[in-house]
């Protein structure tokens, strides 16, 4: 476990998914900045000292502050996150990923449930569509193995 009082660890965004996306307006520079004032305010540490990289475990969060956080991150980026998500994306830079493809996600359904069309994305399909999202960013970031990834798509699919 890393000392963050004695050891400066700033947070540098990744240059090459810095672009801002013209569709939502967002980059994941912007996003990762907000998270970073978040854990600041709410954990009380400086933001020049907190990693990207490390786990939010590292900067003490608990169940408590960690509500606290995803309730202001669903507030900020007019989400509906679980708590649970600051431990499936257990630091900044991956819960940025995390919410620029749920900002996208959601941004797509609402195009496509809006292209005149006439069809409506069911609610049940944006689930598993977010479930499968989130199975695969867990196999991505090594949070999951290939063998737990097959047996929740099995259960996500099995209907």
């Amino acid at each position: 476990k890393q000392d963050i009082e004695e050891t400066k660890i700033p947070v540098s965004p990744d240059e090459e998914t810095n672009e801002q996306r013209p569709d939502d307006g967002l980059s994941k520079t912007m996003i990762e900045k907000k998270l970073t004032t978040v854990l600041s305010n709410i954990l009380h540490i400086e933001e020049s000292r907190l990693d990207a990289e490390l786990s939010f475990k590292d900067f003490g969060v608990d169940s408590i502050n960690g509500e606290e956080i995803v309730s202001k991150i669903n507030k900020d980026f007019n989400l509906d996150l679980e708590p649970i998500v600051i431990y499936d994306h257990s630091s900044v830079s991956r819960l940025t990923r995390y919410i620029l493809n749920k900002i996208q996600s959601n941004k797509d359904i609402l195009k496509t449930s809006n292209s005149g069309n006439g069809e409506k994305i069911n609610a049940s399909i944006k689930k598993k569509h977010d479930d499968l999202m989130d199975l695969l960013n867990k196999l991505k970031n090594g949070d999951s193995t290939i063998d737990d990834t097959e047996s929740k798509l099995e259960e996500l699919y099995e209907d």
